[in-house]
């Protein structure tokens, strides 16, 4: 709710990066809004932003939703961010704890703080937001898929990896290579 809150009296627009995304995002919506459905599909699957990134397709919805307002779209996308990022925090300190109260105040903690609540620092809609919800999805269901032995979290762990390469390809190796190698690491040592 405090996203929310904040989001309403947030008045400032995107710019550099966001200002791709956000344009990018919004010319694929013109083709659905003007009734160009085929286009639309198109530019879907053919455009892209300057930098080679996907996350203009997260905030393609909202844009096609709102009619493109950036406002809106900054709001749903941050919004939506935060509530996956609180999600797998609590899911992780569940693996790690039985107490679900602790673990409700440790995930709200964790999404208070200033790279949550702000994932991409003093600016607005950068791709940094997507990618550690991204991230942490990757972490619990790696984890839980017991070596990737269970074939649904080892599904997720993979969609999860996927948006985060995709979104910010060179943040997700400095975040993930370490996860992963300890991961196959424990797996070796375990015999898996």
């Amino acid at each position: 709710s405090l996203m929310i809150i904040w989001q309403i009296n947030n008045e400032s627009l995107p710019f550099a990066d966001a200002n791709d995304f956000i344009g990018t995002s919004g010319l694929i919506s013109n083709f659905f809004l003007n009734g160009n459905i085929l286009e639309g599909l198109w530019e879907l699957f053919s455009a892209k932003p300057w930098r080679p990134l996907s996350f203009h397709l997260i905030l393609f919805p909202f844009m096609l939703i709102s009619g493109n307002n950036i406002l809106f779209t900054a709001t749903c996308v941050h919004s939506l961010c935060l509530f996956f990022i609180i999600i797998y925090s609590y899911y992780i300190f569940r693996k790690l704890s039985e107490c679900k109260i602790s673990c409700f105040i440790c995930a709200v903690f964790i999404g208070l703080l200033p790279y949550s609540f702000f994932p991409g620092g003093d600016y607005m809609l950068f791709a940094e937001t997507a990618l550690t919800p991204a991230v942490l999805a990757v972490i619990y269901h790696l984890y839980s898929s017991d070596y990737m032995r269970i074939k649904k979290h080892s599904f997720y762990s993979l969609i999860a990896m996927i948006i985060a390469f995709t979104v910010r390809p060179i943040e997700a190796i400095t975040h993930l290579l370490p996860i992963l190698i300890f991961f196959i690491y424990l797996g070796y040592k375990n015999k898996v």
